[in-house]
């Protein structure tokens, strides 16, 4: 298979890589999976099938990405971050079956977790692929997608800067399918993927899941989001999803007075979770 996994690790969550790997070959053996790499600053830690690329102290999300996708052979990555769990066992098939229809028609990125109701049309009557409309300001984001590597290293560029940097200076530009259809999305979630933390915290949901699956996470080093900051996580995903363009704005105006986060808000303050 013409793909290969990175994950691009923050050395300040070396506490939930344990669990991250862990669930990942439970779930996913590395006698199975494509080749899989972890991106560091400098911790190297051992995992089962992973090979880690340090990219040196100091080194924010573009130097980590940067440096190993230049030392990766395949066409084609999964990129990931650390805190989008493997939640079931995986199917390599359908990762096989996307990484095919992206070499066959020449696209460049597939998002495969998608959170909310996909919009846009089919793509070639595939059930679960759309075409992301090249109307969505962040179609391309990083959420977990399958990325052409030559694209992503050239979107990705020179500097040392964090992975908001990525999102909101470069890809909401308006990149994709302009023109010519080359970014899809696909809502099965062929990963089996879980989002698991957010404002540096486990997310209560997050931990019900493996809890009915008999699986603890550590809590020693890393708190659950209380229940009055995860209603203002989840409200704030559902309105950014429902409102129209216009009213994000203000909205937003409203919800930094109910002392809701954004990240946007902090998006030059360095690669902080």
């Amino acid at each position: 298979m013409n793909v290969a996994l990175l994950i691009i690790g923050y050395d300040g969550y070396v506490d939930v890589w344990d669990s991250y790997f862990e669930l990942l070959n439970k779930y996913w053996p590395s006698t199975i999976r494509p080749k899989t790499y972890l991106a560091t600053s400098v911790l190297h830690p051992n995992y089962d099938g992973v090979e880690v690329i340090s990219a040196g102290e100091n080194s924010e999300w573009s130097n980590k990405a940067r440096t190993a996708l230049e030392q990766i052979n395949e066409d084609y990555v999964v990129l990931l971050l650390e805190d989008f769990f493997t939640t079931r066992n995986v199917d390599g098939k359908k990762l096989e079956h996307i990484v095919n229809l992206m070499e066959d028609n020449n696209l460049t990125f597939c998002r495969i977790l998608d959170q909310k109701k996909m919009k846009g049309k089919h793509f070639k009557k595939e059930k679960h692929i759309k075409i992301i409309p090249s109307s969505d300001k962040y179609g391309l984001c990083l959420e977990p997608a399958i990325w052409n590597k030559k694209y992503l290293l050239e979107l990705i560029g020179e500097g040392n800067y964090n992975p908001w940097i990525f999102e909101f200076k470069l890809l909401g530009k308006g990149l994709h399918n302009n023109g010519k259809i080359d970014s899809i999305q696909d809502d099965s979630n062929i990963l089996e993927i879980t989002h698991g933390i957010i404002q540096s915290q486990y997310l209560p949901k997050c931990i019900k899941i493996f809890k009915k699956q008999n699986y603890t996470f550590d809590l020693k080093n890393r708190n659950v989001l209380n229940k009055k900051d995860n209603f203002k996580y989840n409200l704030k995903c559902f309105v950014n999803f429902h409102s129209p363009e216009w009213s994000k704005k203000p909205l937003k105006v409203i919800g930094r007075m109910m002392g809701v986060d954004f990240v946007s808000d902090r998006i030059l303050g360095g690669e902080k979770k």
